[in-house]
């Protein structure tokens, strides 16, 4: 079959002299990889349509039971160039990029994680804290895998946690209020908790001015990478995010 779809460029790689292979998240037909023939050649003309993170138009030759799709047409549709000046806000949008990447699984349909990667790149380059920007995106694309625990009531009592911190188990992700915390959970403060509720329940535009001071970015950052390792097999910190070692 011929498709045509809106995709997310997440990265690419080499298949020979003239020709690439690059790995989409599309809008309707989930991650794919696709055999760009060709690409390299500076006549065609469309080798910056590949840069990661371009949203372009694509149409290619759909084989459900090969791994590899073939592209017939690319048409780069936007690029993330406003905060290409801005080391922080570029190293974290490669950072989603490697994020999704990782925790989406190939040919699985879900078009409200194409929905929040969009979402995302139009935010980043104008949100007052992009590190804000980051663990919102991180907490609804949990969500949107079913990964993220429920962080409304205390698995023991049944009391809401909003309003108060809590602790988790990162082996079993039991939520447990503060009176009910028990040795070797990780704890999160009252303000890192309330902050979690709203990036789990607020529209990401609701965190546009939000700014983190550096003891609830560590919290919320912690919590977030601890969810990713125990379901993302082979999950690491992206290393787009080594750029920013020093970096406040």
């Amino acid at each position: 079959m011929i498709l045509k779809d809106y995709a997310v460029v997440l990265k690419t790689f080499d298949y020979s002299e003239s020709s690439i292979i690059a790995v989409f998240l599309t809008r309707r037909h989930g991650k794919i990889r696709v055999l760009a023939k060709g690409a390299k050649r500076k006549k065609n003309g469309i080798s910056g349509s590949f840069m990661t993170g371009n949203i372009c138009e694509i149409v290619f030759y759909s084989n459900v039971g090969r791994g590899l799709q073939i592209l017939k047409e690319i048409d780069c549709r936007s690029s993330f160039d406003d905060a290409g000046k801005d080391l922080k806000r570029l190293s974290i949008f490669q950072a989603a990029l490697e994020v999704v990447d990782r925790s989406v699984i190939e040919q699985e349909t879900d078009e409200g994680i194409f929905n929040l990667v969009e979402n995302f790149f139009a935010l980043l380059p104008v949100v007052a804290d992009p590190w804000a920007a980051f663990f919102a995106f991180e907490t609804k694309l949990l969500k949107l895998t079913g990964f993220f625990p429920s962080i409304l009531k205390c698995d023991r009592c049944g009391k809401i946690l909003a309003g108060g911190g809590f602790g988790i188990n990162s082996s079993n992700w039991q939520v447990r209020c503060e009176k009910c915390i028990t040795e070797g959970m990780v704890l999160i403060s009252v303000s890192a908790s309330s902050i979690l509720i709203d990036m789990e329940n607020r529209p990401m535009n609701d965190i546009i001015n939000l700014k983190l001071d550096r003891k609830d970015r560590r919290e919320i950052g912690r919590f977030l990478h601890e969810i990713f390792r125990a379901h993302v097999e082979g999950y690491k910190l992206p290393s787009s995010l080594g750029l920013l070692k020093g970096v406040n």
